[in-house]
């Protein structure tokens, strides 16, 4: 029986993961192929156009960019909060990174352990360095605290590890709160236009010493 279930487990993952990667990349074609706006400009006429729909399609165009590692999402959240405002556009945009980080996870895991280990073999993922449950626990969180880490190749690397999936879910969680939230507030911002600079300037300001703490963090690991 468990046997069973793994096997029915691993297709069903599978297949959620082509699915959403199918849409993604033709609601992307779709809208964004031939327009000559900037992308966060693009997603928010999309957004603006669709609004029953406006949150799904923010959401699988979030995991499609967190799975397709080249990809950045810190443009796709500063649409969602100028679409939805601080709070939903940080809802939606947790939602979609969340799943997005559990689908690189998973095919870390469970189709792609060699592929992963090569790709990252010369990046410097603090997540690979410790062996316990609590300290792999706490350096997903840490890293998903810092902007400098990406956030990508992190949610790969940890597949490659034994934490565990509901611990790998929480930390990445909290831990996105922050930087998305900061992003999703300045996305607002702009959205206001000039009542909203002071929320832009604070977003950029916070953002930035995040980003030195991450520069800062990686420093004193590798020393």
């Amino acid at each position: 029986m468990g046997t069973k279930r793994n096997i029915f487990s691993q297709r069903l993952t599978r297949l959620a993961a082509l699915i959403i990667a199918a849409l993604a990349v033709a609601l992307f074609l779709l809208y964004f192929g031939q327009d000559d706006q900037g992308f966060s400009e693009s997603l928010i006429a999309v957004l603006d156009r669709h609004p029953l729909i406006g949150p799904v399609i923010l959401v699988l165009i979030m995991v499609f960019a967190v799975v397709v590692s080249p990809i950045p999402s810190a443009p796709i959240t500063l649409a969602a909060g100028a679409a939805y405002g601080h709070f939903w556009g940080t809802i939606y945009a947790l939602v979609g990174a969340e799943i997005g980080a559990l689908i690189a996870f998973e095919i870390a895991r469970r189709f792609a352990r060699v592929p992963t280990r090569e790709w990252i073999s010369g990046r410097s993922i603090p997540v690979l360095t410790s062996k316990s449950q609590i300290g792999l626990s706490a350096m997903v969180l840490l890293t998903r605290l810092l902007p400098a880490v990406s956030f990508d190749v992190v949610s790969y690397a940890a597949g490659l590890t034994e934490i565990h999936r509901r611990w790998f879910a929480i930390s990445t969680l909290f831990g996105m709160v922050p930087a998305t939230f900061l992003l999703s507030h300045a996305g607002a911002g702009i959205r206001a236009s000039e009542g909203g600079m002071i929320d832009i300037l604070f977003a950029l300001g916070a953002l930035g010493l995040l980003t030195i703490g991450g520069i800062l963090f990686n420093t004193r690991r590798n020393r």
